[in-house]
């Protein structure tokens, strides 16, 4: 995750058992760093926090000590009731044809059923990013859940960590008086 400025300097939070119900969510609040483990089956981690109307922030989220394909921690953003908001899952399609041919070509064969569209391969997987913006429209609690991707997996290596901050501008406003910009290799 990218380092906060010194004026936004992280609390840290280590989250505590039982915390997988709404009423035991460990409250936290920005800029965080959210420290735990998925121990066992099944295990997920519950924090609460509170937004305003239009409040942006970003979450990220490492593995430590065991990584992808062993461990996949998924966080959620639930609202006030529980209700999922915004996962870092995202659903992909891959697709494989022997002849050159657009996706959306193939997606229409393959789903109008046909017999022989000359697909070889669809696979449908999901996929982890890493870091999430988010931007809340309505104010109140939400809560952060972090769990293993199958809810199958846990085990004490198993640790996770999320950042939880507010966007920082890394380049600032660019604007460009040519038409064109040129550069060179190297340098």
């Amino acid at each position: 995750p990218d380092a906060p400025t010194d004026d936004q300097a992280p609390h840290r939070y280590l989250e505590e058992e039982p915390n997988e119900r709404l009423a035991d969510a460990l409250a936290i609040s920005a800029p965080a760093l959210v420290e735990g483990m998925i121990s066992r089956q099944g295990d997920a981690d519950l924090f609460r926090f509170q937004v305003k109307s239009g409040e942006r922030l970003v979450f990220e989220v490492e593995t430590p000590t065991a990584r992808p394909p062993y461990f996949n921690p998924t966080i959620e953003i639930l609202d006030a009731d529980g209700a999922e908001f915004l996962t870092n899952k995202h659903s992909n399609v891959s697709l494989v044809r022997q002849d050159p041919i657009s996706y959306l070509a193939v997606l229409k064969l393959h789903l109008a059923e046909q017999e022989d569209c000359g697909l070889h391969s669809v696979s449908f997987f999901k996929e982890l990013e890493p870091k999430t913006i988010v931007t809340f429209g309505k104010p109140g609690d939400y809560y952060l859940r972090v769990r293993d991707i199958t809810t199958q997996l846990g085990a004490e290596e198993f640790h996770y960590r999320v950042f939880v901050r507010r966007p920082i501008p890394h380049v600032g406003d660019i604007t460009l008086e040519e038409d064109r910009v040129n550069l060179d290799a190297g340098v």
